[in-house]
Protein backbone atom coordinates (compact mmCIF):
# COMPACT_ATOMS: atom_id res chain seq x y z
CA UNK A 1 0.00 0.00 0.00
CA UNK A 2 1.53 3.43 -0.84
CA UNK A 3 1.09 6.71 0.82
CA UNK A 4 -1.53 7.83 -0.62
CA UNK A 5 -3.91 4.93 -0.38
CA UNK A 6 -3.17 5.69 3.21
CA UNK A 7 -4.08 9.04 3.30
CA UNK A 8 -7.29 8.47 1.71
CA UNK A 9 -7.89 5.61 4.23
CA UNK A 10 -7.08 7.74 7.19
CA UNK A 11 -9.98 10.57 5.41
CA UNK A 12 -12.25 7.55 4.96
CA UNK A 13 -12.50 6.14 2.12
CA UNK A 14 -12.18 2.92 0.65
CA UNK A 15 -11.06 1.13 -1.92
CA UNK A 16 -13.44 -0.18 -4.78
CA UNK A 17 -11.40 -2.11 -6.80
CA UNK A 18 -15.06 -2.30 -9.65
CA UNK A 19 -14.71 1.14 -10.12
CA UNK A 20 -11.17 1.76 -10.38
CA UNK A 21 -11.48 4.17 -7.50
CA UNK A 22 -11.85 5.00 -3.79
CA UNK A 23 -15.54 5.89 -2.44
CA UNK A 24 -16.66 7.84 0.82
CA UNK A 25 -20.40 8.28 1.58
CA UNK A 26 -20.69 11.18 3.81
CA UNK A 27 -22.83 14.37 4.42
CA UNK A 28 -24.95 12.86 2.02
CA UNK A 29 -22.94 13.04 -0.71
CA UNK A 30 -20.55 10.53 -2.33
CA UNK A 31 -16.70 11.11 -2.90
CA UNK A 32 -14.72 9.25 -5.52
CA UNK A 33 -11.07 9.39 -5.98
CA UNK A 34 -10.04 8.01 -9.34
CA UNK A 35 -6.75 5.51 -9.64
CA UNK A 36 -5.70 7.14 -11.60
CA UNK A 37 -5.30 10.51 -9.37
CA UNK A 38 -3.59 8.29 -7.20
CA UNK A 39 -0.40 7.21 -8.96
CA UNK A 40 0.40 10.53 -10.55
CA UNK A 41 3.91 11.07 -10.54
CA UNK A 42 4.22 14.28 -8.99
CA UNK A 43 3.97 14.89 -5.30
CA UNK A 44 3.49 18.66 -5.25
CA UNK A 45 0.00 17.92 -7.47
CA UNK A 46 -1.28 15.03 -5.51
CA UNK A 47 -0.77 17.25 -2.15
CA UNK A 48 -2.54 20.11 -3.92
CA UNK A 49 -5.50 17.93 -5.06
CA UNK A 50 -5.47 16.00 -1.37
CA UNK A 51 -5.66 19.68 0.76
CA UNK A 52 -8.18 20.41 -1.50
CA UNK A 53 -10.22 17.67 -1.15
CA UNK A 54 -9.91 17.82 2.48
CA UNK A 55 -11.26 21.35 2.42
CA UNK A 56 -14.10 20.30 0.57
CA UNK A 57 -15.00 17.61 2.93
CA UNK A 58 -14.77 20.68 5.78
CA UNK A 59 -16.84 22.90 3.56
CA UNK A 60 -19.52 19.96 3.10
CA UNK A 61 -19.58 19.33 6.16
CA UNK A 62 -19.78 22.94 7.69
CA UNK A 63 -22.71 23.15 5.10
CA UNK A 64 -24.71 19.57 6.43
CA UNK A 65 -24.70 20.46 9.86
CA UNK A 66 -25.85 23.97 8.83
CA UNK A 67 -28.66 22.62 7.00
CA UNK A 68 -29.65 20.16 9.86
CA UNK A 69 -29.73 23.57 12.26
CA UNK A 70 -31.77 25.18 9.58
CA UNK A 71 -34.37 22.96 9.62
CA UNK A 72 -37.89 22.31 11.41
CA UNK A 73 -36.97 18.54 12.39
CA UNK A 74 -33.66 19.97 14.66
CA UNK A 75 -36.16 22.56 16.56
CA UNK A 76 -38.64 20.08 17.42
CA UNK A 77 -36.36 17.93 18.25
CA UNK A 78 -34.70 20.88 20.43
CA UNK A 79 -38.09 21.71 22.14
CA UNK A 80 -38.55 18.21 22.42
CA UNK A 81 -35.40 17.44 24.26
CA UNK A 82 -36.03 20.43 26.81
CA UNK A 83 -39.06 19.42 27.66
CA UNK A 84 -38.17 16.04 28.75
CA UNK A 85 -35.21 17.43 30.52
CA UNK A 86 -37.89 20.08 32.34
CA UNK A 87 -40.38 16.46 33.06
CA UNK A 88 -37.32 14.64 34.40
CA UNK A 89 -36.23 17.43 36.33
CA UNK A 90 -39.82 18.35 37.84
CA UNK A 91 -40.20 14.13 38.37
CA UNK A 92 -36.99 13.71 40.89
CA UNK A 93 -37.56 17.23 42.16
CA UNK A 94 -41.25 15.67 43.20
CA UNK A 95 -39.69 12.62 44.67
CA UNK A 96 -36.95 14.15 46.85
CA UNK A 97 -39.58 16.48 48.21
CA UNK A 98 -41.85 13.28 49.14
CA UNK A 99 -38.56 11.93 50.89
CA UNK A 100 -37.45 14.83 52.78
CA UNK A 101 -41.01 15.27 54.53
CA UNK A 102 -41.06 13.23 57.49
CA UNK A 103 -43.56 11.05 58.18
CA UNK A 104 -44.10 8.70 61.35
CA UNK A 105 -42.83 5.39 60.77
CA UNK A 106 -40.86 6.02 57.72
CA UNK A 107 -37.56 5.17 57.42
CA UNK A 108 -34.82 7.54 56.28
CA UNK A 109 -33.18 6.68 52.93
CA UNK A 110 -29.87 9.23 53.15
CA UNK A 111 -29.01 7.58 50.15
CA UNK A 112 -32.15 7.68 47.68
CA UNK A 113 -31.58 11.61 48.69
CA UNK A 114 -28.20 11.73 47.49
CA UNK A 115 -28.87 10.00 44.81
CA UNK A 116 -31.90 12.15 43.29
CA UNK A 117 -30.40 15.52 44.25
CA UNK A 118 -27.48 14.68 41.84
CA UNK A 119 -29.04 13.64 39.90
CA UNK A 120 -31.59 17.19 40.32
CA UNK A 121 -27.96 18.94 39.87
CA UNK A 122 -27.52 17.33 36.40
CA UNK A 123 -30.81 18.41 34.53
CA UNK A 124 -30.51 21.47 36.37
CA UNK A 125 -27.04 21.79 34.49
CA UNK A 126 -28.17 19.96 31.43
CA UNK A 127 -30.94 22.86 31.49
CA UNK A 128 -29.18 25.77 31.89
CA UNK A 129 -26.79 24.44 28.97
CA UNK A 130 -29.54 24.02 26.34
CA UNK A 131 -30.97 27.67 26.85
Amino acid sequence: MNTREIQLRQLGFERNNHQYCFHKYVYDVSWYVDFSDIFEPIDYDWECYLENLKFELEQAKNQYYKEIKESNAYSFAQKEFKKKLKDNYNHYNSKLHQLSVPKMGRTVYQLEELKLSSKIELLKELMNEST
